[in-house]
């Protein structure tokens, strides 16, 4: 209901936005009069009455002196009208914005009666710099209409006392682009008009020569209305967002940045989701490459990793277009970094931030290398120089003593204080002279250090997980498991952007960009399990200890040019020849595992004693260390040409080639009891230990006090007295992957009528073949035991050929209005992670992932259809509403296939294939001023609003209709903004909410679980399908933001934010009722039954509380 209010009053509000927008198109209307034996006054207010939103100035006494005999009137726009006044009866006019001014300039003019003129008023205000705020005394400010003009004080500021009336304000400086704002005077008062200049420092502009000093001139970023320019021009359904708008919010980073589009939303505050459609969907690109992955378990770029200073824009393509990759169906998202500019300037910030639950508390940590707060493991980690199964042939070829004298001692977790976290970032600028040209050069490097401490809060519905209420006489859900998962993470992140532009001529340039990445994650997670079931005479609860660094680095490099054949550049040319690689590498990641005993006859000494669940899991041995390497390469180049054939014509063509590279590489190291023969079959019982401690003999068996001696060789004896370490690798624990792409399309416009129809059409063509070589291993049986595995190739092989066309149509009937109608057919497909024969853990998620040989790619039909108005009066503002549908063929969605009686702590996570699936959907996108309410205040207040309504629907033989898998049901975005640049003052309040979305799906029936939870089982076989797990429901939910930012001296700002004040927790929920929606659980008393927790509803399988954050950011522009 909260959000059903909540909906409703933003609706009631953005229509009265949209209203007041409309305004700006009264001009548009269509203007009838006819009169006899009148005066020009009548005329005037009749065209007055017609025209409401146009404030008419002339002088009624004049007017009225007029005589009309007979006038008729007929136009589609004011303007048409005035026209034909003057021409009939000698009426000058000029229309500028919503005023109309008329002057009669007939022979016989009377001459008005001398009046006394009303008083003047005064406008005052200050210039100022666009991205600084910092004022710019000397700036030289003119009223058009009275040519006359004043230059601004040395604080800024300038003040005319002018009749009144509406005028033009026009204002310059040197190496600033000249603004014009209209003003309206009013009698008697003083209005304020601040005025803010962007530099004008394209490279085609202003260079800076001198090398001894910083140039005091402006470095320009993308402006609100350079983007909405891009947006309209755009034949393409565009959204984005600026440079502008990102410094009014409390964002640190692209994930937080990109979740203000219109239409987008973030998951696991990394990965973004446009329309609802999951990150799979979607795709990403660093200025003009494809980015790659950032996950070893998903298809998705991890948005977390770009900080907020080195972004300009980012914008989202919603339809598809030829000259675009194919590969997505949500979105392809280009954030483009910052580039050069023709300047000599420095900008520095730092930024410290206060983290609710994390700062100056104490946290997990272990004792790692000496350069982890540079973001590199110092080999303190090293993976041993160990021979693997090619050389060995899973045959132990090293002692213990060897084996375990490779590796570090370190198991043991301490405490730490959490700092506050920081960023510092360094923005430069140049330029030189070479070879007589110039080259331009930005540098940007960015240093963070973060703190992460939290604890998630896990249930669980294990077998016979369902009951009946006492008081509802309804089934309710039993919670069986559940556990704490304590994580503490320390983040050091590195970021440098260096970018080179050599400029020939206004025709040719070239460009080398280069982007480099470096994210490390130091992790302890300590995880305590409790089984709630009584009577189990076994271990009740468990405890696991995780440490893992995990570190991922990314490069990415363009080296590309643009060319103008022709003067007139009638013929373009750009090119570009791309590299990236990516690195993901999880040195020593250290597991231990614990049991603890409340039984009364297990000794004192033996409770929290190392403990290992399954013989067969390679993951839960007593102790247990991994090394995990990911490597990808990806090398691209594309090439566009464009031609203007004839005015109103255009062709262009072009082509990508790509080729990746994919090596995953991954050892297991596993401590047991030395008496195991190594293949983990015999589980005999020895010494006489309790019945729930299997191998445990007296000399192997060792507390969680004991991991600072434990890891000793004298501990490893060769006679299996004691422990074993056994490398249990093998040819499961790898795969190579590689990736061709061959693509190439043409695409024609044509613009008829000059320019108010323009037909965008092309078709791309796309060769892919995917490849993966993974293995598959099966138990070789003798006298009926397992006696050993036999390992053989698993092959992948997807290739295809896909025939990609694309149409867009534009209306364009005046400069104001956009109507966009296009269809496109896209593809997506899968990831190698998600075709490998390969299995693995996510120990953040505590997920099992594995992997679907048998995947196949989805293809998607596209349609939009979208109204856009731009007001000429207001190049800041625009309000859009648009319909999108979407047939996807085959769609990917993610699985959990798990059943209760399994490891219900750890969710095991696949892919499949779907038959085929419907999206539809409506958005709203609004950028409003409030700029028509009178008063000075809300001449600064604007509002950005938008919002997506999403509807999904499944075509499958079960579950027919329900969601698809990641698709949010609503987006919504908020946010209203005060700014006064005269003060250097900028306040913003920002929501976001998005719906409730299903993670994953379960691979049972719903309505086959539905029916027997109804009636009862009554069956064994409908009692194994009660067992079976749910689907997870990935709970919405609501995010408020606050960002104050205070020009303090020059060009010196500090801004002050809160993130998510509301606190509200994330949560992914087991959707116990099935029914694919969050339903919120009710405490229930079950019947028969006082042992468990009991629930109606959806249990929250996993909760925590990220925190509020709290940050203070200094910035200054030398």
């Amino acid at each position: 209901m909260d959000f059903i209010y909540t909906t409703r009053t933003m609706l009631v509000f953005l229509v009265i936005l949209l209203g007041a927008s409309f305004r700006g198109a009264a001009q548009q209307r269509p203007i009838a009069i006819d009169l006899s034996n009148t005066t020009l006054l009548e005329v005037v207010n009749q065209l007055q009455r017609q025209t409401p939103a146009i404030h008419f100035s002339f002088q009624p006494s004049v007017f009225e002196k007029v005589k009309v005999n007979r006038i008729s009137l007929r136009a589609s726009t004011l303007e048409e009208a005035l026209a034909q006044l003057k021409k009939q009866h000698n009426v000058d006019y000029r229309i500028d914005g919503e005023t109309a001014a008329l002057k009669y300039t007939g022979a016989a003019a009377p001459v008005a009666e001398k009046k006394t003129p009303p008083a003047p008023g005064t406008i005052r205000g200050r210039v100022v710099d666009f991205e600084t705020a910092q004022p710019l005394p000397g700036a030289t400010v003119r009223i058009v209409e009275r040519n006359t003009g004043m230059s601004a004080d040395e604080k800024g500021f300038y003040q005319f006392s002018l009749p009144v009336g509406t005028y033009t304000l026009e204002v310059s400086f040197i190496s600033y682009a000249a603004s014009t704002q209209r003003v309206t005077v009013v009698a008697g008062k003083e209005s304020t008009y601040d005025i803010k200049l962007q530099g004008n420092n394209t490279l085609g502009g202003v260079e800076v020569k001198s090398r001894k000093r910083l140039s005091k001139l402006p470095v320009a970023f993308t402006s609100e209305k350079q983007l909405l320019a891009e947006v309209k021009m755009s034949r393409s359904v565009l959204s984005g967002i600026s440079n502008e708008q990102i410094t009014k919010l409390a964002d640190r980073n692209a994930a937080e940045v990109v979740k203000r589009i219109a239409g987008v939303s973030v998951v696991d505050d990394k990965f973004i989701v446009v329309r609802g459609m999951n990150q799979r969907y979607n795709l990403t690109y660093l200025n003009q490459n494809v980015a790659p992955s950032t996950e070893l378990y998903s298809r998705a770029f991890a948005y977390d990793m770009l900080p907020t200073p080195i972004i300009d824009r980012i914008v989202v393509y919603k339809s598809p277009a030829a000259e675009l990759l194919g590969d997505y169906a949500g979105g392809a998202v280009r954030v483009y970094t910052k580039n050069t500019s023709p300047v000599r300037a420095l900008n520095v910030g730092i930024q410290v931030n206060y983290r609710e639950g994390t700062t100056f508390r104490d946290m997990n940590g272990y004792k790692g290398g000496r350069a982890d707060w540079l973001g590199f493991d110092d080999g303190t980690r090293r993976m041993p120089d160990i021979p693997g199964f090619r050389e060995t042939g899973g045959k132990q070829m090293m002692t213990q003593e060897q084996l375990v004298n490779s590796f570090t001692d370190t198991w043991q977790y301490g405490r730490l204080q959490a700092l506050p976290d920081m960023q510092v970032f360094v923005n430069y600028f140049d330029n030189w002279q070479l070879f007589g040209k110039r080259l331009y050069s930005m540098s940007a490097l960015t240093y963070t250090n973060e703190y992460r401490h939290f604890v998630q809060a896990q249930s669980f519905r294990g077998a016979g997980g369902y009951a009946t209420s006492d008081e509802t006489h309804g089934p309710v859900t039993l919670i069986t498991s559940s556990a704490f998962n304590d994580q503490s993470t320390q983040i050091t992140k590195l970021n440098l952007v260096q970018n080179f532009t050599f400029r020939f001529n206004d025709r040719h340039k070239l460009e080398f960009n280069n982007f480099l990445l470096n994210d490390a994650r130091d992790n302890t997670i300590v995880n305590t399990s409790f089984d709630k079931i009584t009577g189990y005479r076994g271990i009740p609860t468990g405890k696991m200890n995780t440490f893992f660094y995990q570190q991922r680095f990314l490069y990415n490099g363009n080296l590309g040019g643009e060319h103008g054949l022709r003067g007139n550049m009638a013929q373009h040319l750009r090119w570009n020849i791309g590299y990236s690689r990516s690195l993901q590498d999880v040195p020593d990641l250290r597991v231990t595992n614990f049991g603890h005993n409340e039984e009364v006859d297990i000794p004192e000494a033996y409770r929290w004693t190392a403990f290992y669940r399954d013989m067969d899991n390679i993951y839960f041995g007593l102790m247990s260390r991994l090394f995990i390497k990911n490597t990808e390469n990806v090398y691209n180049v594309s090439m566009d040409y464009r031609i203007h054939p004839m005015p109103g014509v255009e062709v262009k063509a072009g082509t990508y080639q790509l080729y990746r590279t994919w090596e995953m590489d991954r050892r297991f190291f596993k401590v047991l009891p030395g008496n195991f023969t190594g293949n983990e079959t015999d589980q005999v019982l020895q010494n006489g230990g309790p019945p729930a401690f299997q191998n445990y003999g007296d000399l192997i068996r060792f507390r969680e006090q004991d991991l600072s001696w434990i890891w000793n060789a004298r501990n490893f004896p060769g006679d299996g007295t004691g422990l074993k370490l056994f490398d249990v690798s093998s040819p499961l624990d790898q795969y190579l992957a590689s990736e061709q792409n061959n693509s190439g399309y043409v695409q024609g416009e044509w613009a008829p009528l000059g320019g108010k129809i323009i037909l965008n059409a092309g078709l791309r063509v796309e060769y892919n073949s995917q490849r993966v070589a993974g293995a598959a291993s099966r138990s070789i049986l003798e006298s009926g035991q397992a006696a050993g595995d036999i390992y053989y190739p698993v092959p992948v092989d997807l290739s295809s050929t896909d025939w990609l066309p694309s149409v867009n149509f534009n209306y364009r009937p005046d400069s104001a209005w956009v109507l966009r109608a296009s269809y496109g057919r896209t593809v997506n497909r899968p990831e190698f992670r998600e075709i490998a024969p390969f299995t693995d853990i996510d120990f953040i998620t505590r997920e099992r992932i594995v992997g679907n040989p048998g995947l196949q790619r989805s293809t998607i039909d596209n349609y939009d259809l979208r109204l856009e108005l731009y007001p000429r009066r207001h190049p800041n503002e625009t309000i859009s509403i648009g319909a999108f549908y979407k047939r996807i063929h085959q769609p990917i969605e993610r699985l959990r296939f798990e059943t209760e009686w399994e490891d219900a702590l750890m969710p095991q996570i696949s892919f499949a294939n779907s038959a085929s699936a419907n999206v539809y959907g409506l958005e709203l996108d609004v950028r409003k001023s409030l700029a028509f309410i009178p008063g000075n205040l809300f001449r600064n207040l604007s509002v950005i609003a938008n919002g997506a309504l999403i509807k999904s629907e499944v075509m499958n033989d079960r579950d027919r209709g329900r969601p698809l898998q990641g698709q949010a049901p609503y987006v919504v975005n908020a946010g209203l903004y005060y700014e006064n640049p005269g003060w250097g003052t900028k306040l913003g309040f920002i929501y976001n909410i998005t719906g409730s979305s299903i993670y994953a799906i379960s691979t049972a029936s719903a309505e086959e679980v539905k029916a027997i939870l109804q009636k009862g089982a009554t069956t064994p076989e409908e009692t194994v399908k009660l067992q079976s797990s749910s689907s997870l429901i990935e709970v919405g939910r609501h995010l408020l933001d606050i960002s104050f930012t205070q020009r303090l001296y020059r060009s010196l700002q500090m801004r002050v934010t809160v993130q998510n004040l509301l606190g509200q927790p994330y949560r992914l929920a087991e959707d116990a009722t099935w029914d694919y929606n969050y339903d919120k659980p009710i405490r229930r008393v079950p019947r028969n039954d006082a042992v468990y927790p009991a629930y109606e509803g959806d249990n929250d399988m996993m909760r925590y509380n990220p925190g509020r954050y709290y940050n203070i950011t200094f910035t200054y522009a030398f």
